[in-house]
C-alpha cells in the first residue's frame, strides 16, 4: 500500500521534492515542539543545533561573505528567474511545470528545515536572564546615556 501511494506520488513529484518535504514536516513538528517546551527547545539547542550550527559554520566558513545575507539580498532576483524557468517549463508540459513547481517549494522546506535545525530552538529557548539569574529592571534613559559614554572612554584607552 506504501509502495503504491508513493508511486503515485511520484508521477506528479521528484522524489527528492518527497524526502524535502517530509523533512520538512518533521521539522515542523519540532518547531512545535520547541514553542510548546522550552526545557525541549533548550535541550536542543545546547545538543542538536549546536552541532548542525559547527557543521554549516565548517561548510560556508570559506566564504569571505554571509550567505544567509546574500541570498536573502537576491531573493527577488531568485524568485522571478524561478518564475520565468516555471513559466517556460509550463509552455512545454503541464507535469514538467508541475515538477519545476514542486523542486522550488522542495528547495524552501529543505531551507526552513536548516533554520529549524539550526537556529529555531535558540528563539523559544529560556531568556538569557532567566538563564543566568539576572533580573530585569526598568532603564532610564539617563542611565543608558552614562553607560555609552562609560564605553566610549573605555573603548579609546583600549585604542
Amino acid at each position: 500500500m506504501l509502495k503504491t501511494a508513493y508511486r503515485r506520488i511520484r508521477r506528479y513529484m521528484p522524489g527528492a521534492s518527497v524526502w524535502g518535504l517530509l523533512l520538512a514536516i518533521l521539522c515542523g513538528l519540532l518547531h512545535l515542539g520547541f514553542v510548546l517546551s522550552a526545557p525541549f527547545a533548550d535541550f536542543f539547542n545546547q545538543n542538536v543545533s549546536a552541532v548542525v550550527r559547527g557543521v554549516l559554520a565548517h561548510l560556508t566558513g570559506w566564504i569571505p561573505f554571509s550567505l544567509a545575507e546574500t541570498l536573502l539580498l537576491f531573493l527577488p532576483v531568485i524568485f522571478v528567474g524561478l518564475l520565468v524557468i516555471c513559466l517556460r517549463e509550463a509552455r512545454k508540459n503541464w507535469r514538467r511545470a508541475l515538477y519545476c513547481i514542486w523542486g522550488i517549494l522542495s528547495v524552501a522546506a529543505v531551507i526552513y528545515s536548516m533554520f529549524v535545525l539550526a537556529f529555531a530552538a535558540g528563539y523559544q529557548a529560556t531568556p538569557l536572564d532567566r538563564k543566568l539569574g539576572i533580573s530585569r529592571e526598568k532603564v532610564s534613559a539617563q542611565q543608558l546615556a552614562d553607560t555609552a559614554v562609560i564605553l566610549a572612554e573605555e573603548t579609546e584607552k583600549s585604542i
